[in-house]
């Protein structure tokens, strides 16, 4: 592109960036977090370029941030996108380090996160970004999104405007509504709700708190982030370019052609469990008490995936009798009934839930045994009878003692609080995978709605595209823990080959359909378990033996 300078000498940004209607809209906007979110070839990246040029023109000095998932599509991407809009005089590009150096003196970085993980989000440390946009949003976790935010700031050497005005930092991300992340980006653009990540928040005035060091502190605002949906109808240009395009997306198969061609917010294109629906799967308390039979006799079991810079995330799990939503609008005595899993409580914590003193006192793993004990309510705990952990914690140490095994140190300290000991959880991805899959379809699981983290989490799985048969695993997501949590709960508990007598037995009482007949059962099951603990004389003793007792 040629460089045009007005009647002034100044650069005439419109020459080479004309923002789409969408892209202005974005642009325009005051809040300091902006999405822009749609359908295939609708100018999502470009509205990141066009911010980006904005600021580094407008604020001489300025450092801003472009991000990408890998850095070979960022260089097919971004990259190529800007050689090609702006003119070479303009800025001085370094191959090796992927800076642009603008005439003013600000700069753009390129960058790529291939996770979110801390050694990746290390190299942002000591950053200072007045504008952090970041391409296919989609593709990671909140975390990292969460981390990024705290070098959003004004760098040292960045100037005032013409004005005198120093920039206000902002955010932006460009996505198609889909990928591992789509669960968090949707909640907070466009519900409106902190993510679940943020923990338990306080609504006051259309804005969320949480208490900060003993004050009220507003932790999400709904008014500091804007989306703006498009479509590749929103581009003229490119419509332009490849008239055809929009026909290749019609033939696309039906789940990805809403996201590709028409940018669909709600469904999940690529979801493990598009089966999952809030009808089927999903009920509240008390609103739905009557469709839930508790029975006093059914076991329950909890569900730890252990996690420190990571979430700890706990599920609670019962066998209940679930009414037959078909018949209940008959008398309650002809209504069907089928046996089921409720997940009816969660808890996700990690180091940061805790304060400095509580963790000077215990370690981190009692302060989770602390969490649980917190959320069980006494009468609870005897209808308890397993605690299934995450495997890989029956080989480490703690950071006290070495020579133990968190899963031992867990498993003294749940016993001496009334819970049964830790047992090691199933950990076969696929197998997991496709249990839980038949459990949603058959509506054998059942979520309730004060469990809103797994909720979310089973609503955006996705497939592994490497393994399509497993869920893609993806760190740092609080999604992610949950989902293994749950999955350690179902399938260990439902699906082992080799079950625990004690399951075995209580499965054997959930087929007897008599109550008195279980209770019988029961008693004998009892009699035996004592039989058992009691010392046995032998019929023929040892030569030696029958000696002593004569003696």
């Amino acid at each position: 592109p040629e460089l045009v300078l007005d009647a002034e000498g100044r650069l005439e940004i419109d020459s080479f960036y004309t923002p789409l209607y969408k892209q202005d809209l974005l642009h325009t906007n005051p809040a300091k977090n902006l999405l822009a979110i749609g359908g295939n070839g609708s100018g999502k990246s470009s509205f990141l370029l066009g911010e980006a040029i904005y600021v580094m023109s407008s604020f001489p000095g300025a450092d801003v941030l472009l991000l990408r998932r890998d850095y070979p599509e960022l260089e097919r991407g971004l990259i190529l996108d800007f050689k090609n809009l702006v003119p070479t005089e303009l800025y001085r590009y370094h191959d090796q380090k992927h800076i642009v150096t603008w005439f003013n003196d600000s700069h753009l970085f390129f960058g790529h996160l291939p996770s979110g993980k801390e050694r990746d989000l290390a190299q942002y440390l000591s950053s200072a970004f007045v504008f952090i946009g970041i391409d296919e949003l989609g593709q990671f976790s909140y975390g990292a999104w969460d981390f990024l935010s705290s070098r959003n700031r004004v760098n040292r050497d960045c100037k005032p405007n013409d004005a005198g005005l120093m920039p206000v930092p902002r955010m932006g991300g460009a996505t198609n509504p889909m990928g591992p992340g789509y669960g968090w980006i949707k909640k907070m653009w466009i519900e409106h709700q902190p993510p679940p990540d943020m923990r338990e928040t306080a609504k006051h005035d259309g804005k969320f708190y949480q208490d900060v060091q003993g004050k009220p502190t507003c932790v999400f605002d709904p008014a500091d982030y804007f989306f703006v949906h498009s479509t590749i109808l929103d581009n003229p240009i490119q419509m332009e370019k490849d008239p055809n395009y929009i026909e290749k997306l019609q033939k696309l198969k039906p789940e990805l052609r809403k996201k590709a061609l028409e940018g669909d917010l709600e469904s999940v294109a690529g979801s493990y469990y598009s089966n999952f629906s809030w009808e089927r799967n999903v009920r509240s308390l008390p609103a739905d008490t009557q469709e839930i039979i508790w029975e006093e006799w059914q076991p329950a079991w909890i569900s730890i995936d252990w996690g420190l810079a990571h979430w700890c995330v706990i599920c609670w799990n019962r066998r209940a009798k679930l009414a037959d939503r078909m018949t209940i609008h008959l008398p309650r005595d002809q209504w069907k009934w089928k046996s089921v899993v409720i997940t009816y409580r969660e808890r996700a914590v990690n180091e940061s839930s805790f304060t400095s003193r509580e963790k000077a006192e215990a370690d981190y793993h009692q302060l989770i045994c602390g969490v649980i004990d917190k959320a069980t309510p006494a009468e609870e705990k005897p209808l308890i009878k397993f605690a299934f952990l995450s495997p890989e914690r029956f080989a480490r140490g703690h950071r006290a003692d070495r020579s133990h095994t968190i899963a031992a140190e867990m498993s003294e300290r749940l016993a001496f609080l009334g819970f049964p000991r830790c047992s090691r959880a199933n950990d076969d991805r696929v197998i997991g995978a496709v249990f839980i899959y038949n459990l949603i379809e058959s509506a054998e699981w059942i979520i309730l709605d004060n469990c809103p983290v797994l909720i979310s989490a089973i609503e955006t799985r996705v497939h592994n595209p490497d393994k399509l048969e497993d869920v893609l695993k993806v760190d740092g997501d609080q999604g992610d823990d949950a989902y293994d949590s749950a999955r350690y709960g179902l399938v260990t508990m439902l699906k082992e080959r080799v079950k625990p007598e004690e399951v075995k037995f209580q499965e054997k009482l959930a087929s007897i359909p008599d109550h008195t007949g279980r209770m019988v059962a029961a008693y004998e099951h009892m009699l035996r378990q004592q039989q058992r603990g009691n010392s046995v004389k032998p019929k023929i003793l040892p030569r030696w033996l029958a000696n002593a007792s004569r003696r």
